[in-house]
């Protein structure tokens, strides 16, 4: 029973890897590429007359994507507190 219950937590902790992969890499990675180009886009010098127009539409863009960035880190955060809870449930067992 002991052994069958140690092995259900490792698969529950390999699964909390693979969403902590999920969330830290393949979510955030267009993030972070998004709001690269917004700060490319904000620093470059483009012709007067359309900066106005640029900036209200970055403005809007890059704050829903800060805030996709600041829910990718604290999910990622979340994830890997619950894996080492777990991990150390384990380890005091084992001991």
């Amino acid at each position: 029973m002991q052994n069958k219950i140690e092995r259900e937590i490792e698969a529950y902790i390999q699964t909390l890897d693979e969403l902590i992969h999920i969330t830290s890499h393949k979510v955030r990675a267009p993030v972070c590429t998004s709001l690269g180009l917004i700060q490319i886009l904000n620093a470059n010098s483009l012709p007067s007359a359309s900066i106005p127009e640029l900036k209200a539409l970055i403005e809007p863009l890059q704050r829903k994507i800060t805030e996709i960035d600041h829910l990718t880190r604290e999910l990622t955060l979340f994830m890997n507190e619950k894996k080492n809870w777990y991990k150390n449930k384990i380890e005091l067992k084992a001991a």
